[in-house]
């Protein structure tokens, strides 16, 4: 696979991984729309994900 490749897979993934977090936590959506908490937990979900990862 290509860089292109591999950065558009990765855009996909992220971007439906914050859809289903959005989805399954509405009342962290502020009233903008923004959800700087669903960043945070995804960004929280990908760290155990390298942890996991590394030390598997």
């Amino acid at each position: 696979m290509n860089n292109q490749t591999t950065d558009r897979l990765s855009y996909i993934a992220e971007k439906f991984l914050l859809d289903t977090i959005r989805a399954e936590h509405p009342e962290w959506i502020n009233e903008q729309g923004e959800c700087p908490k669903c960043q945070e937990y995804y960004e929280s979900l990908s760290d155990i994900v390298m942890i996991k990862g590394v030390s598997s």
